[in-house]
């Protein structure tokens, strides 16, 4: 018996001893996504790399892995590899996974291990991803309509959402036999939050054509109005978050006939800036663009008559970090033609130059759309007579001095009328166009093109809506992850009247359609979408007109949202390792208040994509400090806020569906 124990004893020390020696052996395991899983129903594949380091002396182990699938039955198995690794040593493989048509929906599970295959393992990682498909890709959340009284035309013109997911509209509505100017606010689930109207000093026409927020949720809204003996005049309203009205200003033209402001903008001090056309003493209708301080005082006004002494109507206006101000339309050369004609103005009003674009049609050149990209570039687009083309679209670029740096022209396959209505530029100088483009047998269809910063096309997507009749795209928005939204009025019968609904497409960067939403109102008769944007989240909203019938028409705000998104996440760092956090979180910077660094950090609980930029108080972007992938886990970085102004800034982070935001104060 005493032998007995004593060879017990024996063997557990053996066991021990050999079990020490294989835990002695320190290695670090660590597989990382080199893409995020995307995989339409048709398939695709997911890559990833693992890098194992030896920490330890030289050793031979073997390196091999498991997976699991989402109904928890096994996946294929790798290895395992023999290799002899030396003190210090890293050795990585990249490899991927390919999922074919009708791969099961859930989490994936990938193990990779390294040690003595197949019971003793010394480290090892896990990288867990989900694929979700697409069911539709879009759901409607909610549909508001708006209407001040029975048997009248309520028209909105345009629509913008705030970095808190309120959204706001401005148009027209009728009330006691007069149109008035219509603001607005609804909250990101729905609720109207108020609702302002302006009735002019002619207590007849007001029209509000464009409006804008500022970071303190002030709400400008602009138009025209008809003054008391005076025509109509530009009308400019600033209403404070709660819809009370701060002030207004007017303005007549020196013609004391008709005006019309068409676009405003706002420049991070609160600026106000006001585009469009009036009627001048002798001239006809000049462009005219204005700047009132945040208080509503009229700072300047810069009119501009062309060189043909005709109509110049402006359409879009700009303002760069410097206080620039840039706007474009069409203006008349010679009787009836006009050019597209962009100035740009410095920050007191002064010209610094005029450029003109004549198409080679050598006849109507209208430009509807300008933007500006981070090296105050400038882009605009029209309709553009060509040579025996009819209208095409033209997109012009030029430099901060006003030099042109390349023309482009898109032109439909049935050399129709092709009129472009709204550009964007995104974080890496591509240009988006869209509008309405003839096509073959097709009548009228939205027409997307995206083109690179050289001028090059890279694509055109064409939709075609199911009554084959008359498709128009008005506005186009861009997310933070490069994919576009176009919507506009789509013709859901061939049969003349056509009867139109809105219809809102969302495409990716390389221009495949995602989805497409189609609303037909209660009326089931004409629905017209005139504009959308996209907040953080990717919850898109859409206003435009819904007639009840011929005698009626309602402002109907849609939300869409997306709750199927394809994606992909690491919820676990190591086997071995420490938890990651258990939620996504935008720390509040240290130190704050700050001169000039501070520190920004963030959590993430899964590998994410990762959009960390700075806003000035009024809601421009003025750095970005990440945009990309990032690994799970916590992450510091340190913002230099050297040779910005002092005052109050804005951190935003956007992950893993959720935006956070924080306060920075610089002081000088």
């Amino acid at each position: 018996m005493c032998r007995t124990f004593s060879s017990l004893l024996f063997a557990l020390a053996l066991l021990l001893s050999l079990t020490a020696a294989a835990l002695a052996q320190n290695f670090a395991v660590e597989l990382t996504p080199l893409s995020p899983l995307v995989l339409p129903d048709s398939g695709g594949t997911f890559s990833y790399r693992l890098s194992v380091t030896n920490l330890g002396p030289t050793v031979t182990a073997d390196i091999w892995g498991t997976s699991s699938r989402p109904n928890f039955t096994a996946g294929p198995s790798a290895g395992p590899v023999t290799q002899t690794f030396q003190a210090g040593q890293t050795l990585t493989w990249d490899r991927s996974q390919t999922f074919l048509t009708g791969a099961p929906v859930g989490y994936y599970t990938m193990r990779a291990y390294v040690g003595l295959h197949p019971n003793t393992i010394w480290a090892g990682d896990t990288l867990q991803f989900q694929r979700q498909v697409l069911t539709g890709g879009v759901e409607q959340d909610w549909i508001l309509n708006y209407n001040r009284q029975m048997y009248s035309y309520d028209i909105p013109s345009r629509l913008t959402v705030d970095q808190t997911g309120n959204i706001y509209i401005t148009g027209q509505s009728v009330g006691s036999g007069t149109n008035d100017y219509t603001t607005i606010k609804y909250n990101s689930a729905g609720m109207q939050q108020w609702v302002a109207f302006y009735n002019g000093s002619g207590n007849f026409h007001d029209y509000a054509y464009s409006l804008a927020v500022d970071a303190f949720g002030n709400v400008c809204v602009t138009g025209k109005s008809d003054g008391s003996g005076t025509s109509s005049d530009f009308v400019t309203v600033k209403y404070d978050s709660n819809g009370i009205q701060l002030w207004e200003a007017r303005y007549n033209g020196t013609g004391n006939s008709y005006d019309r402001a068409n676009k405003l903008t706002i420049d991070s001090d609160g600026n106000t800036y006001v585009t469009g056309s009036s009627t001048g003493m002798g001239t006809q209708y000049d462009y005219t663009t204005i700047k009132y301080n945040p208080d509503g005082c009229q700072l300047w006004v810069a009119r501009c008559n062309g060189v043909g002494n005709g109509n110049d109507l402006a359409y879009d206006i700009g303002v760069d970090d410097e206080g620039n101000v840039y706007v474009t339309g069409a203006s008349a050369v010679d009787g009836a033609n006009t050019d597209f004609v962009s100035i740009k103005y410095d920050s007191s009003g002064n010209q610094q130059w005029l450029a003109t674009y004549n198409g080679p049609g050598n006849d109507n050149d209208i430009a509807y759309s300008l933007a500006l990209d981070r090296n105050n570039n400038l882009f605009i687009t029209g309709e553009s007579f060509g040579n025996q083309t009819n209208k095409d679209y033209a997109t012009v670029k030029y430099n901060i001095n006003g030099i042109q740096e390349w023309v482009t022209r898109y032109n439909g396959p049935e050399s129709g009328d092709d009129i472009a209505h709204r550009l964007a530029v995104d974080v890496d100088g591509n240009i988006y166009v869209t509008g309405e483009s003839f096509g073959i047998s097709t009548n009228y269809d939205f027409a997307t093109v995206k083109y690179d910063s050289a001028g090059v096309m890279h694509w055109v997507v064409r939709y075609n809506g199911p009554g084959n009749g008359i498709d128009a795209a008005r506005s186009l928005s861009l997310d933070e992850y490069g994919n576009i939204y176009v919507t506009g009025e789509s013709a859901r019968a061939f049969n003349f009247p056509f009867h139109f609904n809105y219809a809102t497409i969302k495409y990716n960067s390389i221009g495949q359609q995602l989805w497409v939403a189609r609303y037909n109102g209660p009326g089931n008769t004409n629905d017209y979408a005139y504009d959308l944007a996209v907040d953080g989240y990717g919850n898109t909203y859409v206003t435009g007109e819904s007639w009840k019938g011929w005698t009626e028409t309602d402002i109907a705000t849609l939300k869409y949202t997306q709750p199927s998104i394809l994606n992909w996440e690491s919820p676990t760092a190591s086997l071995f390792g420490a938890p990651l956090p258990s939620e996504c979180r935008l720390e509040p910077p240290s130190p704050n208040p700050f001169n000039p660094e501070t520190v920004v950090s963030y959590k993430l609980k899964a590998l994410s994509h990762v959009s960390l930029r700075v806003y000035d108080a009024a809601g421009r972007e003025v750095r970005t400090l990440v945009e990309g992938w990032r690994e799970a886990g916590e992450q510091d970085l340190t913002f230099d806020a050297t040779g910005m102004a002092a005052g109050v800034y804005f951190v935003r982070l956007q992950a893993a569906g959720t935006s956070q935001v924080q306060k920075l104060v610089l002081l000088k």
